[in-house]
């Protein structure tokens, strides 16, 4: 962990995270196959790799292969390591840690508009739903509870079509005394 907090300005540039992550993966590449990986002029990789010392080395046959700080620092890059008591933080947070607290409040408000508004307007057709349950339950004829049922049925949607209208009815009387307040403003006194 140590070795992440000393180099994190070295791994902090995407380039050289780039860099990081291809030799992590691959053990070891050539330098051609870094700058064709990763598009990269032969100045830019040299001077990037340069910033890497310490963290990257060439092996025997001329490879570049990550040292025991730049696995760390791939572990760290990855997400594979999380740093405790260095004062570094991920680059690569999920997006979901974000979105989580966000999710939860979004969830109760809809929660609560639930049960405020379509809760009452439920409960009728809950109790005649348990009602049906209860004639299902006792009733050894299933003709006569499923005559039931279609009884009940029918009256729930009595029930949300009178609802329906009581409302259109409220609205149109709220229309109403608004248009007959608005003429009285406007005549003269």
């Amino acid at each position: 962990m140590v070795a992440i907090k000393d180099n994190l300005d070295k791994i902090t540039h995407e380039i050289r995270q780039q860099i990081i992550v291809e030799l992590g993966e691959k053990v070891a590449m050539s330098y051609s196959d870094l700058m064709k990986n990763l598009n990269l002029t032969s100045a830019k990789l040299h001077f990037h790799l340069k910033k890497l010392s310490g963290l990257v080395e060439q092996n025997n046959e001329g490879k570049y292969t990550l040292t025991e700080r730049g696995k760390e620092a791939y572990n760290f890059i990855s997400g594979k390591v999380t740093t405790e008591n260095t004062g570094a933080t991920s680059v690569n947070k999920s997006k979901w840690a974000v979105a989580w607290p966000l999710i939860i409040v979004v969830g109760l408000l809809f929660l609560s508009f639930i049960i405020s508004f379509l809760l009452p307007l439920v409960a009728p057709i809950l109790g005649l739903a348990l009602f049906i349950g209860g004639i299902l339950t006792y009733q050894k004829s299933t003709d006569i509870a499923m005559r039931s049922v279609a009884v009940v049925a029918v009256a729930g949607g009595v029930l949300i079509i009178l609802f329906v209208i009581w409302m259109g009815l409220g609205l149109l009387a709220v229309d109403r005394v608004t248009s007959a307040s608005e003429v009285a403003l406007q005549a003269p006194m």
